[in-house]
């Protein structure tokens, strides 16, 4: 088959296909990969990708690896692969994914997760252990140095105040006539 040809309901790789001029309530669960071109009352499971052609509108959740949009989509989306958007997708729901790409002209309108695995993953790496160097601190040399940057910082501001107070005894403003 083509690049350029639009796949149909014969092309191999789908187990299942909705065509566009098929409405079906209910629920879809395929091992398989599935395309929606009709009109879907019904949650959508997948092991395989699914895909929403353009001309679908799919009222339910959709949970599958991968996930690709050009209809309607009104329902939550969690996948462990790509959720991507064409610039004529429209969807309205929540999303759990693991990557997420939207074309301009595509709409989004809900809540995001995307790639939660890789906050547990980083939460539990252990943090590396202080060297042998490092672990024995010197309070004394650390307090003295405190108390010096202290009496410093004192110094600097007592020192800007005076400078502040000479600066407003000496500033006289021109008389005006027109200020009240």
């Amino acid at each position: 088959m083509s690049l350029f040809q639009k796949e149909t309901m014969s092309s191999p790789g789908f187990d299942i296909v909705i065509g566009e001029l098929s409405n079906l309530n209910g629920d879809v669960v395929s091992k398989g990969a599935v395309r929606i071109d009709g009109d879907l009352k019904g949650n959508i499971e997948a092991k395989g990708p699914v895909v929403i052609g353009e001309s679908a509108q799919v009222f339910g959740n959709i949970v599958a690896s991968q996930i690709e949009i050009s209809g309607r989509v009104e329902g939550n989306i969690d996948s462990v692969g790509k959720l991507r958007i064409y610039s004529s997708g429209i969807l309205k729901g929540d999303i759990k994914v693991m990557s997420f790409d939207i074309d301009e002209g595509g709409a989004f309108e809900g809540m995001c997760r995307i790639n939660t695995a890789a906050f547990s993953r980083r939460s539990t790496e252990p943090k590396p252990a202080p060297s042998k160097d490092n672990a024995k601190v010197d309070t004394k040399a650390k307090s003295t140095n405190t108390s010096a940057t202290i009496e410093s910082i004192k110094s600097k501001t007592e020192s800007s105040r005076a400078n502040r107070t000479k600066t407003q005894t000496t500033f006289q403003p021109k008389s005006n006539k027109n200020f009240k």
